[in-house]
Protein backbone atom coordinates (compact mmCIF):
# COMPACT_ATOMS: atom_id res chain seq x y z
CA UNK A 1 0.00 0.00 0.00
CA UNK A 2 1.50 3.49 -0.90
CA UNK A 3 2.37 6.01 2.12
CA UNK A 4 1.68 9.72 1.63
CA UNK A 5 3.20 12.12 3.46
CA UNK A 6 0.21 14.07 4.01
CA UNK A 7 -4.09 13.78 3.59
CA UNK A 8 -3.96 16.93 1.25
CA UNK A 9 -1.25 14.56 -0.88
CA UNK A 10 -3.92 11.71 -0.48
CA UNK A 11 -6.81 13.22 -1.30
CA UNK A 12 -5.16 14.85 -4.36
CA UNK A 13 -4.65 11.92 -6.16
CA UNK A 14 -8.63 11.52 -5.73
CA UNK A 15 -8.79 14.52 -7.89
CA UNK A 16 -9.84 16.65 -4.76
CA UNK A 17 -9.36 20.47 -3.59
CA UNK A 18 -7.50 20.47 -0.27
CA UNK A 19 -7.23 24.25 -0.14
CA UNK A 20 -7.57 25.42 3.54
CA UNK A 21 -8.55 21.43 4.00
CA UNK A 22 -7.66 21.54 8.07
CA UNK A 23 -9.67 19.86 10.09
CA UNK A 24 -12.41 19.76 7.32
CA UNK A 25 -15.02 17.14 7.27
CA UNK A 26 -16.10 16.04 3.73
CA UNK A 27 -14.37 16.78 0.12
CA UNK A 28 -15.99 17.00 -3.44
CA UNK A 29 -15.23 16.00 -6.32
CA UNK A 30 -17.76 17.05 -8.85
CA UNK A 31 -16.67 15.85 -12.12
CA UNK A 32 -17.41 12.25 -10.47
CA UNK A 33 -20.14 13.05 -8.75
CA UNK A 34 -18.46 12.00 -5.32
CA UNK A 35 -18.29 12.95 -1.97
CA UNK A 36 -15.60 12.07 0.72
CA UNK A 37 -16.19 11.79 4.46
CA UNK A 38 -13.70 10.51 7.31
CA UNK A 39 -14.66 8.29 9.26
CA UNK A 40 -12.99 9.94 13.04
CA UNK A 41 -10.93 7.55 15.42
CA UNK A 42 -10.34 10.07 18.03
CA UNK A 43 -12.88 8.66 20.23
CA UNK A 44 -12.17 4.70 19.86
CA UNK A 45 -13.02 2.61 16.64
CA UNK A 46 -15.72 4.67 14.65
CA UNK A 47 -16.56 2.66 11.49
CA UNK A 48 -19.82 4.46 10.23
CA UNK A 49 -20.30 8.02 11.63
CA UNK A 50 -19.33 11.03 9.24
CA UNK A 51 -21.19 14.11 11.07
CA UNK A 52 -22.34 14.24 14.23
CA UNK A 53 -24.47 16.49 15.42
CA UNK A 54 -22.72 17.25 18.74
CA UNK A 55 -20.11 19.17 15.99
CA UNK A 56 -22.55 21.57 15.07
CA UNK A 57 -21.24 24.55 17.69
CA UNK A 58 -17.44 24.77 19.03
CA UNK A 59 -17.33 25.53 22.73
CA UNK A 60 -15.88 28.72 22.60
CA UNK A 61 -18.76 30.63 23.82
CA UNK A 62 -20.15 34.40 22.51
CA UNK A 63 -20.39 37.10 25.38
CA UNK A 64 -24.37 35.73 25.92
CA UNK A 65 -23.06 32.71 26.76
CA UNK A 66 -24.45 30.61 23.66
CA UNK A 67 -21.73 28.84 21.93
CA UNK A 68 -20.31 29.83 18.39
CA UNK A 69 -21.26 27.79 15.21
CA UNK A 70 -18.68 25.51 13.74
CA UNK A 71 -17.53 26.40 10.47
CA UNK A 72 -16.36 22.80 8.99
CA UNK A 73 -19.80 21.39 10.13
CA UNK A 74 -21.63 23.89 8.30
CA UNK A 75 -19.46 23.67 5.28
CA UNK A 76 -20.22 19.59 5.07
CA UNK A 77 -24.24 20.01 5.39
CA UNK A 78 -24.21 20.99 1.65
CA UNK A 79 -22.18 17.71 0.62
CA UNK A 80 -24.91 15.46 2.38
CA UNK A 81 -27.41 17.39 0.35
CA UNK A 82 -25.35 16.40 -2.73
CA UNK A 83 -25.37 12.74 -1.15
CA UNK A 84 -29.70 13.22 -0.55
CA UNK A 85 -30.86 14.58 -3.34
CA UNK A 86 -28.26 15.19 -6.62
CA UNK A 87 -27.24 11.35 -6.62
CA UNK A 88 -23.61 11.89 -5.56
CA UNK A 89 -22.09 8.72 -4.14
CA UNK A 90 -20.57 8.62 -0.63
CA UNK A 91 -17.17 7.38 -0.23
CA UNK A 92 -15.46 6.92 3.04
CA UNK A 93 -11.39 6.69 4.40
CA UNK A 94 -10.39 6.23 7.91
CA UNK A 95 -8.41 9.45 9.90
CA UNK A 96 -7.38 10.91 13.76
CA UNK A 97 -7.88 14.06 14.41
CA UNK A 98 -7.63 15.84 17.80
CA UNK A 99 -9.97 19.04 19.06
CA UNK A 100 -8.73 22.01 20.73
CA UNK A 101 -10.44 23.60 23.69
CA UNK A 102 -12.29 25.98 21.45
CA UNK A 103 -13.85 23.18 19.45
CA UNK A 104 -11.81 23.03 16.81
CA UNK A 105 -10.46 20.06 15.04
CA UNK A 106 -6.58 20.12 14.13
CA UNK A 107 -3.88 17.53 13.36
CA UNK A 108 -5.10 15.22 10.93
CA UNK A 109 -3.52 12.13 10.10
CA UNK A 110 -4.18 9.48 7.77
CA UNK A 111 -4.76 6.07 9.31
CA UNK A 112 -5.57 3.77 6.05
CA UNK A 113 -5.90 4.97 2.48
CA UNK A 114 -8.53 2.26 1.40
CA UNK A 115 -11.48 4.44 0.12
CA UNK A 116 -14.87 2.61 0.71
CA UNK A 117 -18.05 3.39 -0.74
CA UNK A 118 -21.18 3.41 1.42
CA UNK A 119 -24.73 4.34 1.43
CA UNK A 120 -25.74 7.23 3.94
CA UNK A 121 -27.84 7.25 6.22
CA UNK A 122 -29.45 9.76 9.33
CA UNK A 123 -29.50 8.37 12.89
CA UNK A 124 -30.08 10.21 15.92
CA UNK A 125 -26.66 11.51 16.79
CA UNK A 126 -25.77 12.17 13.20
CA UNK A 127 -25.33 11.48 9.81
CA UNK A 128 -23.77 7.46 9.21
CA UNK A 129 -21.55 5.89 6.33
CA UNK A 130 -22.98 2.11 6.25
CA UNK A 131 -21.95 -0.30 4.50
CA UNK A 132 -23.55 -1.94 1.14
CA UNK A 133 -25.40 -5.10 1.58
CA UNK A 134 -24.00 -7.64 -0.59
CA UNK A 135 -27.24 -9.86 -1.76
CA UNK A 136 -25.08 -13.01 -3.40
CA UNK A 137 -22.21 -13.99 -1.59
CA UNK A 138 -21.43 -17.60 -2.85
CA UNK A 139 -21.25 -19.30 -6.03
CA UNK A 140 -24.89 -21.41 -6.77
CA UNK A 141 -23.50 -23.08 -9.68
CA UNK A 142 -20.09 -24.38 -7.94
CA UNK A 143 -20.04 -28.19 -8.32
CA UNK A 144 -19.43 -30.52 -5.81
CA UNK A 145 -15.68 -31.79 -5.58
CA UNK A 146 -14.70 -35.37 -5.55
CA UNK A 147 -12.15 -34.99 -3.00
CA UNK A 148 -9.21 -37.48 -2.24
CA UNK A 149 -9.47 -40.45 -0.11
CA UNK A 150 -6.10 -40.39 0.57
CA UNK A 151 -4.40 -36.93 1.08
CA UNK A 152 -0.68 -37.21 -0.27
CA UNK A 153 2.32 -36.39 2.74
CA UNK A 154 4.15 -32.92 2.23
CA UNK A 155 7.56 -32.87 4.33
CA UNK A 156 8.44 -29.79 5.11
CA UNK A 157 10.95 -28.18 7.70
CA UNK A 158 9.49 -25.70 10.60
CA UNK A 159 11.32 -23.37 12.82
CA UNK A 160 9.08 -22.61 15.70
CA UNK A 161 9.87 -20.19 18.48
CA UNK A 162 9.74 -21.52 21.68
CA UNK A 163 6.87 -20.15 23.98
CA UNK A 164 7.26 -18.65 27.47
CA UNK A 165 4.58 -21.27 29.60
CA UNK A 166 4.78 -19.14 33.12
CA UNK A 167 4.27 -15.43 30.66
CA UNK A 168 1.34 -17.97 28.98
CA UNK A 169 -0.21 -19.24 32.53
CA UNK A 170 0.49 -15.38 33.10
CA UNK A 171 -1.66 -13.96 30.99
CA UNK A 172 -4.56 -16.26 30.99
CA UNK A 173 -4.98 -15.55 34.71
CA UNK A 174 -4.83 -12.07 34.60
CA UNK A 175 -7.55 -12.58 31.87
CA UNK A 176 -9.67 -13.84 34.20
CA UNK A 177 -11.57 -15.59 31.55
CA UNK A 178 -12.58 -12.07 29.63
CA UNK A 179 -10.88 -11.86 25.78
CA UNK A 180 -8.62 -8.24 26.79
CA UNK A 181 -9.82 -6.88 23.08
CA UNK A 182 -13.77 -7.27 23.27
CA UNK A 183 -14.13 -7.71 26.71
CA UNK A 184 -16.96 -10.35 26.18
CA UNK A 185 -16.00 -14.08 28.04
CA UNK A 186 -14.19 -17.04 27.06
CA UNK A 187 -16.46 -18.98 24.09
CA UNK A 188 -16.67 -22.11 25.92
CA UNK A 189 -15.06 -24.33 28.37
CA UNK A 190 -12.49 -26.64 27.78
CA UNK A 191 -12.43 -30.43 28.56
CA UNK A 192 -10.28 -30.20 31.79
CA UNK A 193 -12.74 -27.02 32.87
CA UNK A 194 -10.28 -23.43 31.73
CA UNK A 195 -12.13 -21.10 30.07
CA UNK A 196 -11.01 -20.93 26.70
CA UNK A 197 -8.79 -18.05 25.23
CA UNK A 198 -5.39 -17.89 23.53
CA UNK A 199 -2.18 -15.82 23.70
CA UNK A 200 -1.50 -13.42 20.89
CA UNK A 201 2.18 -11.40 20.70
CA UNK A 202 1.49 -8.36 19.49
CA UNK A 203 4.81 -7.51 17.94
CA UNK A 204 5.30 -11.31 16.28
CA UNK A 205 8.00 -13.41 17.60
CA UNK A 206 9.17 -13.76 14.07
CA UNK A 207 9.68 -9.37 13.53
CA UNK A 208 12.10 -9.74 17.33
CA UNK A 209 8.81 -9.01 19.24
CA UNK A 210 9.84 -10.24 23.34
CA UNK A 211 8.21 -12.89 25.23
CA UNK A 212 7.18 -10.56 27.91
CA UNK A 213 3.89 -9.89 29.64
CA UNK A 214 4.13 -6.24 28.49
CA UNK A 215 3.68 -8.03 24.23
CA UNK A 216 1.33 -10.45 25.12
CA UNK A 217 -2.45 -10.46 25.46
CA UNK A 218 -5.27 -12.98 26.02
CA UNK A 219 -8.03 -13.20 23.06
CA UNK A 220 -11.16 -14.82 22.36
CA UNK A 221 -10.59 -17.23 18.97
CA UNK A 222 -12.45 -14.02 16.63
CA UNK A 223 -10.50 -11.18 17.96
CA UNK A 224 -7.63 -13.21 17.65
CA UNK A 225 -8.05 -13.71 13.96
CA UNK A 226 -9.42 -10.22 13.26
CA UNK A 227 -6.11 -9.11 14.35
CA UNK A 228 -4.48 -11.18 12.16
CA UNK A 229 -6.73 -10.74 8.76
CA UNK A 230 -9.23 -7.65 10.25
CA UNK A 231 -9.80 -4.41 8.42
CA UNK A 232 -9.72 -2.98 12.06
CA UNK A 233 -6.64 -4.50 13.22
CA UNK A 234 -4.24 -1.64 13.70
CA UNK A 235 -7.05 0.09 15.29
CA UNK A 236 -8.40 -2.64 17.62
CA UNK A 237 -4.56 -2.85 18.53
CA UNK A 238 -4.11 0.77 19.35
CA UNK A 239 -7.07 0.01 21.90
CA UNK A 240 -5.01 -2.60 23.58
CA UNK A 241 -2.50 -0.35 23.84
CA UNK A 242 -4.73 2.28 25.04
CA UNK A 243 -6.31 0.42 27.41
CA UNK A 244 -3.90 -1.92 29.38
CA UNK A 245 -1.78 -0.74 31.51
CA UNK A 246 1.26 -3.19 31.05
CA UNK A 247 1.80 -3.10 27.37
CA UNK A 248 4.46 -1.14 25.85
CA UNK A 249 4.99 -0.53 22.51
CA UNK A 250 8.07 -2.35 21.24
Amino acid sequence: MKKYSSRAEFLRTLGLDCTNSQGQYSFVNDEKKQVFFGLDQRDGINDTLILADEWKYTNKLKKDGTKYKNSTYSKSIPHIDLIENQGYELFVYKTLTSIDDNGAVHATTLFQTEVENRKLERKNDGYHALKHVTRCLFNVDLETPKGTKKPAKDNAQLTRFVRDLEVKNWVLNYARGNCECCGKSAPFTTSDGKLFLEVHHLLKLADEGSGRISNVVALCPNCHKEIHYGANRLLLTAKMYKDIDRLIRE
